[in-house]
């Protein structure tokens, strides 16, 4: 009964989708008058939603320079401009400085990439030149491969890294390749074409202590990657949130919440390697189940930062939605539930479309003490015919009525 009601609803009702506000990152402030790093609070998921303790960007920060204060980023005179922050931030909060030149529209014969601290006589000519290679992004490194085309990315190690004051380890970029190789693979991209590491090791003296000027280095003449990489977020959500307006200010009701601007990015940039919508790879997949404990109270979804969990209903049913393409898997929506109805998983080997669908509905009716439509609870209830608050009124009536003729 419930799947036929579930099946006619999603094909024949024209349900109310309650649309919250969803916005990107906009109003990025410079955070020290001594570092490229910006910031936008209202784009940062610990700010808006302390329950979550998203705190990657302050613990991959090798000096320690970030922090979070009670309703802003804090940077500190220690940030040595590496980026590193950015490139894990999911929803574009952070906004660093990240290559010294630009992407080319195209790479036929490959692309090499290198820190800037490698002088120009040492460099490949064509070379892309970050500040760090921690700071680029898995969207970003997918983006660089679907820039490549057939031919290959390769990060070029000089083995100055650990020995960096940005670096700390051997490979900050290991991380992000790693996880960009595996969706690669996911989707099958030939191992030919994936993003390889290469040493090819310089005298430490070569090494300048600090990140040269950038007016001093070699420019190339290609297109702006920085202009690139940030119009990806915001094209990806408006491929991916159709009819959503990314330019309204913010509410003061709360109905405002936050694009993930870096995996709409890593989704648009699949989505130009395979050239089709494919199914999202189980490596970014989250699987959503509801539970028959479910009573439609419907704070999953105005607790979701991001919107992935939307209420949807009418006169006659109360559903909830969701969109994989929006989560980011951080476990509100379970902590939020006074039921404990809903779980959300990472996917093993299932693969969603990114698209939204309907997860669960319940039938409503109109409570007869207040008139206001409500989602009956699933057990047997002789007072299944009002809603709560109003069942809880009638309990506490009949409890002082109680007290009154014991006393």
């Amino acid at each position: 009964m419930r799947r036929m009601v579930l099946r006619r609803w999603h094909v024949c009702c024209k349900g109310r989708d309650m649309k919250p506000e969803l916005a990107p990152a906009r109003n990025l402030i410079r955070l020290s008058p001594h570092a490229r790093l910006r910031a936008d609070p209202e784009a940062c998921l610990t700010l808006r939603y302390p329950d979550l303790g998203c705190d990657e960007c302050v613990r991959i920060c090798p000096t320690t320079a970030l922090s979070l204060g009670e309703s802003t980023l804090v940077l500190s005179d220690a940030c040595t401009d590496c980026g590193r922050c950015a490139a894990l931030c999911p929803t574009g909060a952070l906004s660093p400085a990240v290559l010294d030149g630009d992407l080319p529209t195209d790479a036929p014969g490959g692309l090499r990439i290198e820190c800037v601290k490698v002088p120009c006589d040492f460099s490949d000519d064509n070379a892309l030149r970050v500040f760090c290679t921690g700071a680029l992004s898995v969207a970003q490194w997918l983006r660089l491969v679907r820039t490549a085309g057939v031919s290959d990315t390769t990060l070029i190690d000089r083995g100055w890294c650990e020995g960096c004051e940005s670096g700390g380890q051997r490979h900050p970029a290991g991380r992000n390749i790693e996880q960009a190789n595996a969706i690669l693979s996911e989707i099958g991209r030939p191992e030919a074409q994936r993003i390889r590491v290469v040493d090819a090791p310089l005298p430490v003296t070569l090494r300048p202590r600090h990140v040269p000027d950038s007016g001093q280095a070699r420019p190339i003449d290609r297109r702006g990657f920085l202009r690139r990489l940030a119009g990806d977020a915001a094209a990806a959500g408006h491929r991916f949130v159709a009819g959503e307006s990314t330019a309204q200010p913010s509410l003061p009701n709360g109905r405002r919440r936050i694009l993930p601007s870096a995996r709409l990015a890593t989704l648009a940039s699949l989505r130009e390697l395979t050239g089709i919508d494919t199914p999202l790879p189980a490596s970014l997949s989250h699987v959503v189940t509801v539970t028959d404990a479910c009573h439609g109270h419907q704070v999953c979804a105005r607790s979701c930062p991001t919107t992935a969990l939307r209420n949807i209903e009418d006169e006659a049913l109360a559903g909830l939605s969701f969109n994989p393409a929006l989560c980011i898997g951080c476990g509100l929506c379970e902590k939020q539930c006074p039921e404990q109805a809903i779980r959300i998983e990472r996917a093993s080997t299932r693969a969603l479309m990114a698209k939204p669908h309907l997860l669960v509905a319940h039938r409503r009716q109109r409570c007869l003490d207040c008139g206001t439509q409500f989602v009956p609870g699933r057990d047997a209830h002789k007072e299944d015919d009002v809603c709560p608050a109003c069942a809880k009124s009638r309990d506490l009536g009949s409890s002082l009525f109680a007290d009154l003729f014991r006393t």
